[in-house]
């Protein structure tokens, strides 16, 4: 038997309940409809010369403003400001020493509502050069109507042990220019800041009150926190309101549940009222316990667990470790954690902490803890109704097992705890009313099979949380997508193995957490739009690889924009092939949960025309290309929504032309209507900029300057987020230049900028690093090795 090694700590359990509690006090009315202009700086260059044969540029856009002018001061003989794409020319000016501006016509508001250059020739010097926008949306603190104000507070048991705490936030404060968190404070505690939602609200008296989630640690219930919400200048970092504080005691809400529930309730919140006072009981030495009877735990003893004691299986081949210990940490989570000491003749690189239950496996990759320069490796985050579950637990190097398996639970270390000679008074008690709480749990959630593959993998309620825990994703390019054939041999026509589900497990081990599978359909239906039974087979094969991982799985319409091509000649038909396929599709997949996000059509557009990538803004046949997908996105969600199961609540993602950035900020486009609310994402293919990432014969080298490309994510988060919309970046890659650390550079600065603004990138991957095609491959698929390791790490590390 391993040896138990004694490390309890303090208990956050992940419950699926919510109980309301009387608000704290009544909401205060605030004014949120009444807006004014406001001006800001969306695009600025400082200190360059001019010269004819140097471009200098800014990039931005007019979608969000109703007018805008440029602002000059330049020493210069010669001035010329003209728009990229086209090079209208604005302005052209001989002397301009001092200052100068330019004031946008209507017809410029019109034409650059999408992304542009402004480009800057001439003569001379310029001190700085800035675009001043004005809108009636984005206010200053002076000009924003209303303040926030404390609504009320509720006890939270969805995900954490908690407090809900709701404010009014005015509408002015809920976009990029601002950052808005309510800030938790107690008495010998780090404070806790969390940052706003624009989804997570309710309605409150008719008013729109936004909801921030406190978690507490068990032996801190009985604390009082102090709330307050701060708004902060995103620019300036400097707060531009403060609340007043509110004070909130987690345990209050835990006794009112427990006096005034069901008589379910009632009984479960007197376990959990036990659970906290023996865990401050045993940790908090300083704060007054509070005044309880506690539950009677005398029937719990070492005997009521001995099923649950830890059992060791040896190994059965050559034992390159030993497990030293297996215990529960019991901190912001619930997990059990695993040493592993006496390795050798192993790849410390490649040790990782394997754990079986329901024949499913999972593998962690081990940490070093310096402090005491121990290995070990946790399961994370195990459920209060499910501590009771054993897993089979041994390290391995890469796939092959090092060491014996410990069959361990939760209930294990109760089972020890109150077995020990030495374990005290308060750990026994504390290890006992655990196990009332967590039977309690099990009786008012209910006992479900744990599946380790897919349990801790989150599915917010909600497209712009669901769109931050997407994070760094991967394309599965140019295999179900090919359509070189119209036969099951087109998976591999494009050159790529068969997929593999050793491939997908490799992907996932890579620390993927999304995979977007592209599917052609087209060629495999017939006259009347009816998928072939066998295609439709392969595809849900290589779907089960992923979803069965604890993939979010995007599959979509790829390379079938012949079929839904965007123009009023065409409509018809491209609106009943939408229809069609998709109404077999959500029938196909109608049991898979939201972790599986269908992607309507991808990158529809005018192709074999001028138009087909890019178009003016105003251009006629362009905004009838835009209007068409608009309406086809429509039937594309009525579609889905009526069906059956999960597709009456399933994610929904939905392009505009070619899905490209500037398409997407169109003021054209917008979002369809749906029967359910927060369940929308838009599709942004961001291969920016295009002449580093994209062009064979573009630049190799990567400059800081580029990042001006990366605004389309302001600007979309503008267009989208603010409205309750997720936004997802569906394909992005620079292609291989023989430029490795300018793609590493790039990295940092694109998936940088997205991380911090909560959008996932999804890797465009199609296994090519040579020849005269596009050479995006990260994923060697014959060998199952990395091309660039340093460069997804960069990728990854964004987003931690």
């Amino acid at each position: 038997m391993a040896k138990i090694k004694k490390r309890i700590l303090c208990f956050l359990s992940v419950i699926a309940l919510v109980f309301s509690a009387s608000p704290l006090s009544e909401m205060v009315n605030s004014g949120i409809t009444a807006f004014a202009s406001y001006e800001s700086v969306i695009a600025q260059k400082n200190n360059f010369n001019l010269s004819w044969g140097t471009e200098n540029y800014v990039v931005f856009t007019l979608s969000s403003c109703t007018s805008a002018r440029i602002e000059v001061q330049a020493s210069a003989g010669n001035l010329k400001l003209s728009v990229d794409p086209g090079y209208s020319v604005l302005t052209e000016r001989t002397g301009v020493y001092g200052s100068y501006t330019y004031n946008f016509t209507t017809s410029n508001m019109q034409a650059f509502s999408a992304i542009h250059k402004l480009i800057i020739q001439g003569q001379g010097s310029v001190q700085s050069l800035k675009i001043i926008g004005i809108s009636d949306t984005d206010l200053s603190p002076a000009e924003i109507v209303g303040e926030p104000e404390y609504v009320s507070t509720n006890l939270t048991l969805k995900g954490v042990i908690g407090a809900n705490v709701y404010y009014t936030v005015p509408e002015g404060y809920i976009n990029n220019l601002y950052k808005v968190e309510t800030i938790f404070t107690a008495k010998g505690l780090d404070d806790v800041k969390v940052r706003l939602s624009p989804s997570k609200y309710k309605m409150i008296n008719g008013k729109k009150a936004y909801m921030f989630t406190l978690p507490v640690i068990s032996c801190n219930m009985a604390k009082r926190y102090k709330a307050k919400l701060v708004v902060t200048n995103v620019d300036t970092n400097e707060a531009v309101f403060t609340t007043a504080s509110s004070t909130l005691v987690l345990y209050n809400y835990i006794s009112s549940l427990a006096s005034t529930g069901t008589a379910e309730e009632k009984a479960f919140a007197k376990t959990m009222q036990t659970y906290g006072y023996r865990a401050q009981q045993n940790y908090n030495t300083t704060d007054t316990l509070p005044v309880i009877t506690p539950i009677d735990t005398s029937d719990v003893t070492a005997n009521t667990l001995r099923r649950y004691a830890s059992k060791t299986v040896a190994l059965d081949g050559d034992e390159h470790g030993s497990i030293y210990g297996t215990t529960l940490i019991l901190g912001s989570s619930t997990n059990i954690r695993s040493y592993i000491t006496d390795f050798y003749s192993v790849d410390i690189n490649n040790i990782f902490l394997r754990y079986t239950v329901n024949g499913k496996s999972r593998k962690v990759k081990i940490v070093h803890s310096a402090s005491d320069n121990s290995y070990y490796a946790d399961i994370q985050n195990i459920p209060a109704n499910r501590l009771g579950t054993t897993y089979s637990i041994c390290f391995t190097e890469g796939d092959t097992p090092i060491t014996d398996t410990i069959q361990y639970s939760a209930y294990s270390y109760f089972y020890a705890t109150l077995k020990s000679t030495s374990a005290t008074e308060q750990e026994k008690n504390l290890a006992k009313a655990m196990y009332k709480y967590s039977e309690a749990a099990q009786q008012i959630i209910g006992q479900t099979d744990y599946d380790p593959m897919i349990d801790d993998i989150p599915v917010p309620d909600n497209a712009i949380d669901f769109a931050q825990v997407m994070q760094a994703g991967w394309n599965l390019g140019n295999s179900l997508d090919a359509d070189a054939t119209n036969d099951m041999n087109s998976e591999t026509s494009w050159g790529q193995p068969k997929v593999t589900k050793a491939l997908i497990k490799y992907v996932r081990s890579l620390g993927f957490k999304t995979i977007r599978i592209p599917v052609s359909w087209g060629n495999h239906t017939n006259s009347s739009y009816q998928i072939d039974s066998n295609w439709m087979k392969r595809v849900k094969e290589v779907v089960n690889y992923a979803y069965d991982l604890g993939f979010y799985v995007i599959i979509d319409s790829h390379h079938d924009c012949e079929f839904y091509y965007p123009s009023n000649a065409n409509f018809d038909n491209a609106s009943t092939y939408i229809q069609t396929i998709w109404s077999q599709i959500a029938a196909a997949f109608k049991n898979y949960d939201e972790r599986l996000i269908f992607e309507g059509m991808n990158e529809p557009r005018l192709m074999d025309t001028t138009r087909e990538w890019w178009f003016k803004p105003n251009d006629t046949k362009g905004l009838e290309s835009i209007k068409c997908i608009v309406r086809l996105n429509q039937i594309f969600v009525d579609t889905v929504r009526s069906g059956d199961e999960f597709n009456k609540t399933r994610f929904l993602l939905v392009p505009s032309n070619a899905a490209s950035p500037e398409n997407t900020l169109n003021s054209a486009f917008t979002m369809p209507t749906d029967t359910i609310e927060n369940r929308l994402f838009v599709s942004i293919h961001g291969y920016t900029p295009n002449n580093f990432t994209m062009q064979i014969n573009g630049t190799s080298e990567w400059d800081d300057s580029m990042k001006e490309d990366l605004l389309f994510m302001n600007m979309a988060y503008n267009k989208f987020i603010r409205h309750g919309y997720g936004i997802i970046i569906g394909e992005v890659g620079a292609m291989n230049k023989n430029n490795l650390s300018d793609r590493i550079a790039w990295a940092k600065a694109y998936y940088g900028k997205a991380a911090n603004m909560g959008l996932p990138c999804v890797l465009w991957d199609n296994n090519t690093i040579s020849g005269d095609g596009e050479k995006f491959g990260m994923v060697n698929r014959q060998s199952l090795s990395l091309y660039y390791p340093t460069l997804l790490q960069e990728m990854f590390d964004a987003y931690k």
